[in-house]
């Protein structure tokens, strides 16, 4: 019998076959006493060992059979097994409390866990599943418990699990994995990122799959559009899955050769900029190369994550040089780290905050760590001299803020002056606007720098009062809010008033249904995921700028986000039915 679900896609597209259920199983941690610390402390590292041999093997494997993008997360799990924190607090455990070490290191993780959720980072959220992962293999390695191995699939399948850890996420092949379903993740997560490079299509966020028994599932079929599961599908859904797929791949052509004939901008010539937005440098993908034009938001956060002691500065220079080559001469945009030091404890003595994401995160963070800070920047400015970089502060609340860190930037330039190392003397600094009193000072922070980047994503969480990471309450982040809207009018007008450019790098920005009304608003482009970037850009040459600024009007005098919703979405089904449907 059919069932349908309902869940995120997060890599397009439409697929059927049989089903696979990935069960890892559930460990039984045992706790005990134990007599001997110094004979636990042995074992464990004896389990470390194991654990270093296994991964180096798969980092080996890995990159012979997929390359380099996908063995890294291997590199990442080997620098975890090295992390004094995890080892320290281990062995201390283990020594005072006298337990035994499963119970210590799973302890140590379901804390971790728990401390990096009330962040209300989904980015910083996402990484915890590294350290989960590697602190899941040195437990079944103290239990001489294996995980089953998806590289014995036989033929193709859809895949279906309750979540995929990093290290199995970075062996999938598209020639076996024909399409991925998980009750867990988000559009964040290490399966959507590699999926969507990978071209698998994916959904991730489905409630309530494994209440259904499993040996019933005999096949199913994934709609990554939409975000649909069916299991065991009817023979009237496969036939319109087809003829949607169909439907589909003549739509992507149009989608190439509009975008291969026709330049990034609308039918009356007004250019938009159509940029990516990267968290690794291995994510520079042949869209982000041919299609885009450039990075309009590089996270540098990566770098400084799940380490015991910061990234040198010519480590963070190799990195950023890396980027900025291969797209050269198109622009890279460097954002400045965007998390608290909750995250850089283990190097930074930072005290516990009960809310972190109103705490000393991101510019406030590197404010308070001037050290710190430097080493970034001069990085940063150095990569400059050879590629086209520019440098973004993130989460600027004043014009005080904006000028403290215009202050340390010329510090650091007196600085590489006088040891007479190249640098780019007078690099485009810009901001992200995604406090709402930055919104309502943009005219004067417009005055202070060469550009803003509106972050959407937590523009709309701060403003509307609502972690979109709470279930109870995720409803309520809306991006089609009056208030939302109105304030990226202020903003962008702002910009234009000031004479410097205004881009959009959240979540909004890869929305078809938002597009035409942004574009409306006067921006001079758009940031999204590279996967996000062939759809848009064919959207906008099919999008009359003079007719786009009468139809943000329109929207901008809307009173309620349903009312928003219903003029965009039909909008889009009239006018655009040809490039996206809504439904």
């Amino acid at each position: 019998m059919e069932k349908i679900y309902h869940g995120i896609p997060v890599s397009p597209g439409i697929v059927w076959g049989e089903a696979l259920v990935y069960d890892p199983g559930v460990i039984n941690i045992p706790r005990f006493k134990i007599k001997n610390p110094k004979e636990e402390y042995k074992r464990v590292q004896s389990a470390i060992d194991i654990t270093k041999e296994e991964l180096t093997l798969l980092y080996k494997k890995t990159l012979e059979n997929f390359g380099k993008k996908q063995a890294g997360i291997f590199d990442v799990h080997l620098m975890l097994l090295e992390d004094e924190t995890i080892l320290i607090e281990l062995k201390r455990r283990i020594h005072e409390e006298l337990l035994n070490a499963e119970s210590v290191l799973y302890d140590i993780a379901q804390k971790y866990s728990k401390d990096i959720k009330s962040t209300g980072n989904s980015f910083i959220e996402e990484r915890t599943a590294d350290v989960i992962d590697v602190i899941d293999r040195i437990i079944r390695n103290l239990l001489e418990q294996k995980r089953p191995d998806l590289d014995n699939i036989k033929k193709p399948c859809i895949l279906l699990s309750v979540d995929l850890p990093p290290s199995e996420t970075a062996r999938l092949h598209p020639e076996k994995i024909r399409a991925i379903v998980l009750e867990r993740g988000s559009t964040t997560s290490h399966v959507a990122i590699l999926a969507r490079s990978l071209r698998i299509p994916t959904i991730v966020g489905v409630s309530n799959l494994f209440n259904t028994y499993t040996a019933v599932i005999k096949g199913a079929a994934v709609d990554a559009i939409s975000g649909l599961l069916y299991i065991n599908p009817t023979s009237d859904t496969i036939l319109k899955l087809r003829q949607k797929k169909i439907q589909l791949s003549r739509r992507f052509l149009q989608y190439e050769k509009r975008i291969i004939s026709h330049p990034s901008q609308t039918e009356d010539g007004r250019r938009i900029s159509v940029l990516a937005n990267i968290e690794l440098p291995n994510e520079v993908d042949d869209n982000v190369k041919h299609l885009s034009a450039g990075i309009g938001l590089y996270r540098t956060e990566y770098l400084f994550l799940n380490k015991t002691e910061p990234p040198t500065e010519e480590e963070q220079y190799k990195e950023y040089v890396y980027v900025a080559k291969t797209l050269n001469p198109l622009p890279v945009i460097l954002r400045t780290i965007d998390i608290g030091g909750d995250k850089l404890a283990s190097y930074t003595n930072f005290i516990k905050e009960q809310n972190p994401q109103l705490g000393c995160r991101a510019v406030r963070f590197c404010l308070a760590h001037k050290d710190f800070f430097k080493t970034q920047l001069r990085a940063m400015l150095r990569a400059a001299s050879i590629g086209n970089i520019k440098i973004m502060f993130p989460m600027i609340s004043s014009i005080e803020e904006l000028r403290d860190v215009k202050k340390i930037l010329q510090e650091v330039k007196n600085e590489l002056t006088l040891e007479g190392i190249p640098f780019n003397k007078e690099p485009e600094i810009g901001i992200m606007i995604e406090i709402p009193s930055a919104v309502l000072i943009a005219d004067e922070l417009a005055k202070e720098c060469n550009f803003f980047s509106i972050g959407t994503n937590d523009l709309i969480q701060y403003s509307l009062a609502v972690d979109r990471n709470n279930e109870n309450i995720a409803h309520l982040y809306d991006p089609a809010h009056p208030a939302i809207l109105r304030m990226l009018k202020m903003t962008v007008s702002s910009a234009i008033n000031a004479n410097i450019a205004c881009s959009i790098c959240g979540e909004m920005a890869s929305d078809p249904l938002f597009t035409e009304f942004l574009v409306g608003l006067g921006l001079n482009s758009l940031s999204m995921s590279s996967v996000s970037i062939p759809q848009i850009r064919a959207l906008i040459t099919k999008i009359t700028y003079t007719e786009a600024v009468e139809f943000s009007e329109k929207i901008l005098q809307c009173a309620s986000s349903k009312e928003v919703r219903s003029i965009l979405k039909e909008r889009i089904n009239t006018k655009f039915k040809n490039i996206v449907s809504i439904v």
